[in-house]
């Protein structure tokens, strides 16, 4: 059964052999920034753990993390919430209009009352009308940690060709807003080129989270250690470059937009949720071995 978007409430489609970017120049791309494969622990705080590691917490703690780890990603859950269903305002923009793209309550009563059970360690399962909740909780993590959350979502063999920014930023550090500059929504889409290209100044002000479509699972890829003075940063690309989710039951990421690449601002769209069990990605990925193995050999 496909999901529903969380917008709509119509059956999205997934074609089964999707478009995008070999999961082998990816990582490569990613490795010659200084980018390595990490692992996140499968207790449904993976999203998180995977948000921090190589920042605040070191890839090893994000793999086995032991209670001071935990106490870590419980203070960022309880934080995150805080923020995405409080009433201060969010990036300048009043808490009630942020909230309403995310498809919460205006009401800040009722917004914790949606959000209140992503306080706790291990919840990501959401039920039947609650679709909206993982987009939001993702969203505010990259709020409470101060920078973007890159998400790439790979299935089968490939990237998707769109990478998801929550907490996108511009080149004055500040919160993106919508187009009309009225609001700020949790996420924005970079095509694949554009993403890697945006890590190349600044890696460091970035956490990028590997999505596992088939095995539903969130790993991250560590960062280098941070440079001493940070290049000018941004989520928008300057216009001279040229350049083209106890289980964790994550759900399928938010669909990408069509928007040409040339728009500096991509459209906006929330995140739908699938019930499916939660399976741990292996460590060696035979796919991108073979894919490895295949480039080196010619």
């Amino acid at each position: 059964m496909r999901p529903a978007s969380a917008r709509t409430g119509r059956k999205r489609k997934f074609d089964s052999a999707p478009s995008g970017m070999s999961k082998a120049v990816v990582i490569q791309s990613l490795a010659n920034i200084g980018f390595t494969r990490g692992d996140a622990a499968p207790d449904g705080d993976c999203f998180p753990l995977s948000a921090m590691a190589g920042h605040e917490i070191s890839a090893e703690q994000a793999a086995t993390p032991n209670g001071e780890t935990n106490l870590k990603v419980l203070e960022l859950r309880n934080a995150a919430v805080d923020v995405i269903a409080g009433s201060a305002p969010i990036g300048g923009v009043d808490a009630a209009v942020v909230q309403a793209l995310q498809l919460l309550p205006a009401d800040a009563a009722q917004a914790e009352g949606a959000m209140a059970r992503w306080r706790g360690l291990g919840q990501w399962r959401s039920a039947e009308g609650e679709e909206p909740l993982p987009a939001a909780f993702m969203f505010a993590v990259a709020l409470k940690l101060g920078r973007t959350v890159m998400v790439l979502e790979a299935k089968g063999g490939v990237y998707l060709s769109k990478a998801a920014l929550y907490g996108a930023r511009d080149a004055t550090g500040a919160l993106r807003r919508t187009k009309g500059g009225t609001s700020i929504d949790n996420l924005y889409h970079h095509d694949m080129a554009e993403a890697l290209h945006l890590l190349t100044s600044h890696p460091g002000d970035y956490s990028v989270v590997n999505y596992d479509r088939i095995g539903l699972h969130f790993t991250p890829f560590v960062p280098p250690p941070r440079s001493a003075a940070p290049a000018e940063r941004g989520d928008e690309l300057p216009p001279s470059s040229g350049v083209a989710q106890p289980e964790c039951k994550a759900g399928l990421l938010p669909a990408p937009v069509s928007s040409p690449v040339s728009s500096p601002v991509s459209s906006p769209v929330s995140s739908p949720v699938s019930s499916r069990a939660f399976r741990s990605e292996s460590e060696t990925d035979p796919e991108v071995e073979s894919e490895a193995k295949s480039a080196n050999s010619s």
